[in-house]
């Protein structure tokens, strides 16, 4: 599930999904024959061990027993070609009781000083009449540039106070890094990254997904950090087939589903689904 509009998003919990609006059910599953259909308790305990090592020093929850947590690693915000704000986005899930977000933008992380056009954006006056709203004119920064109000988006760091609850909710920066091949899109997704990732590009289809997953095993060789990578909507733009996505390395998730109408969940006569 994505609060946005127009993009394909998934969302992640590690066991069901909850739809809301216009926000579809989503899921990864593992690429292993062993955890067809994800029931195996392996492929979940991985997602869970993840989603621990990620929460880091902020998960001070001393229950020990195994449960199930619900989250969201695939998701877009004014960042990039979102339709809302991230604290509107983040505070829709946890008012929603899910567990963990990651805001997986295009391309970026939520770093630095980023403005946009108040009103020229894909959430318009209505997006900014609802922030403001909500978080208060001591909170939202606006500002005016060639004669236009601008909007600063606030950066992960900034807004993560406002949200976190150890052992209740916790945000993961992500990354969607979105490459090509040719016109065929190779979305991969990043979670937990320290730092961007560019896109690393290559020779076919195949070579794009390998160079951006050994990129980021690479980020979390050097640094230490727990993180893992996942492939998303494979079928859109009928850009990855299963025996392109066989043939990857290290790669052992992908995006099963997707609310997007140009992704082709269901496939056709030529393309799996």
């Amino acid at each position: 599930m994505t609060r946005m509009s127009n993009k394909p998003e998934s969302a992640t919990k590690v066991g069901y999904l909850r739809q809301h609006r216009r926000f579809p059910r989503t899921i990864l599953n593992r690429r292993f024959h062993r955890c067809r259909a994800a029931r195996h308790p392996a492929c979940w305990s991985l997602l869970l061990t993840f989603v621990l090592l990620a929460a880091g020093g902020r998960a001070q929850n001393s229950d020990t027993r195994l449960r199930w947590w619900k989250g969201n690693l695939h998701t877009h915000s004014l960042w990039s070609d979102g339709d809302d704000y991230p604290e509107m986005i983040v505070d829709w899930y946890k008012q929603h009781d899910y567990q963990f977000l990651a805001l997986s933008d295009h391309n970026i992380l939520l770093q630095g000083n980023k403005w946009i056009e108040a009103t020229n954006n894909r959430g318009g006056a209505v997006a900014l009449e609802k922030y403001l709203k909500r978080f208060g004119t001591n909170w939202v920064q606006l500002g005016e540039a060639k004669g236009k109000q601008q909007v600063r988006l606030k950066t992960l760091s900034e807004f993560r106070r406002l949200f976190e609850e150890p052992g209740h909710f916790l945000l993961i920066q992500n990354e969607e890094i979105t490459d090509q091949y040719g016109l065929k899109p190779v979305h991969v997704n990043a979670t937990n990254l320290r730092d961007l990732i560019e896109p690393q590009g290559g020779n076919s289809v195949l070579e794009v997904i390998q160079n951006d997953v050994n990129a980021v095993f690479e980020q979390h060789r050097r640094t230490g950090q727990p993180m893992f990578p996942h492939l998303n909507h494979p079928n859109f733009g009928w850009a990855v087939t299963a025996e392109d996505f066989m043939q990857v390395k290290g790669e052992r998730f992908f995006e099963v589903y997707n609310g997007h109408p140009a992704v082709r969940n269901e496939g056709d006569a030529t393309h799996a689904s």
